[in-house]
C-alpha cells in the first residue's frame, strides 16, 4: 500500500509540474480540444487542457497544434479563432449564429460551422430563396 501511495504521489507531481511548464512559459501554448467532431486548439488562457495531455503535447502555435492533431487543417485553424458558430435554420433558409439562436436538438457535429459564409455555401449554395444569398 505503501508503495502504491508513493508511485501515486510522484506521477501526480510529475504531471502538475509538466503542466507547471507550459503554464509559466513566456508565449502561451496549444493544446488539442477534440468536440463535436471537430478538433480545434486552445491556449491555456482560453481554458484548461484535458488532464491527461503532457507537456509535449503543447504546441507553440495554433497552426502547429492544427498540424499535429486536426484531420483538416484549414477548419481546426478557423475554428481555433472563431468565436462563435454557425448553424443552418432551414426553416428561414438562413445561417443563425449560436449567440442569436439555440439549434434545434437534432443539430450537431458537421451542421456547425466556424462562419456565416460557410454555413450557407454548406446549406443554401443552391437555394433560390435565401437569406444567405448575398454571402455567396
Amino acid at each position: 500500500a505503501t508503495t502504491t501511495k508513493a508511485t501515486t504521489t510522484k506521477a501526480t507531481t510529475t504531471k502538475a509540474t509538466a503542466y507547471q511548464q507550459v503554464q509559466d512559459g513566456q508565449s502561451p501554448m496549444f493544446f488539442p480540444v477534440f468536440e463535436s467532431g471537430l478538433t480545434t486548439c486552445r491556449s491555456q488562457i482560453d481554458g484548461t487542457p484535458a488532464s491527461w495531455l503532457s507537456v509535449k503535447d503543447f504546441k507553440s502555435t495554433v497552426s502547429d497544434c492544427c498540424r499535429s492533431y486536426a484531420s483538416n487543417y484549414d477548419d481546426c485553424v478557423t475554428a481555433s479563432y472563431a468565436a462563435v458558430r454557425y448553424y443552418p435554420d432551414f426553416r428561414t433558409m438562413s445561417c443563425v449564429s449560436e449567440e442569436a439562436g439555440t439549434p434545434e436538438d437534432w443539430i450537431a457535429g458537421d451542421y456547425f460551422l466556424w462562419n456565416e459564409k460557410r454555413c450557407c455555401k454548406a446549406f443554401f449554395a443552391s437555394a433560390e430563396s435565401s437569406s444567405c444569398k448575398d454571402l455567396l
